[in-house]
């Protein structure tokens, strides 16, 4: 069994969407305060976000997982937004490096991951730190 993990094009959005649809979906409740799915398929489309899909055996999507590049006045930060698929804990630890090379590519000096809570047992052991919690509240 192979995994590999491959940004795919702004112009192959497309082309797989109804493949990583169900991985995004699937994770709805973490994405949906924030984004509309359509918000989140224009922004794929238009490059501000980027998708990578995980492939298993070279033809099964079994992740796909969406990052952005932020520019602050002092630096850039690339954000794993969203992951959702399965079996990614043994795959991603292998393969979170290609995003990582990928951010450090386009200029980024830090990569933030938004993610559950689940996700500290993998991130932990890739020398990622917990530097604060984040807190909300919604106004209604």
């Amino acid at each position: 069994m192979s995994f590999r993990i491959a940004i795919v094009p702004a112009l192959h959005v497309m082309d797989v969407w109804i493949k990583v649809l169900p991985h995004i979906m699937n994770g709805k409740e973490h994405w949906d305060k924030f984004y509309t799915l359509n918000q989140i398929r224009r922004n794929l489309l238009a490059g501000q976000q980027q998708l990578w899909i995980m492939i298993k055996d070279e033809k099964d999507v079994i992740m796909a997982c969406i990052t952005q590049l932020d520019e602050y006045p002092e630096k850039k930060v690339l954000r794993i937004s969203y992951c959702g698929g399965s079996g990614l804990t043994r795959a991603m630890i292998k393969e979170l490096k290609k995003i990582e090379n990928w951010g450090k590519e386009k200029g980024a000096v830090m990569v933030d991951v938004l993610g559950r809570k689940e996700w500290g047992k993998l991130l932990l052991k890739l020398d990622y730190t917990v530097p604060g919690v984040v807190y909300r509240k919604e106004l209604v």
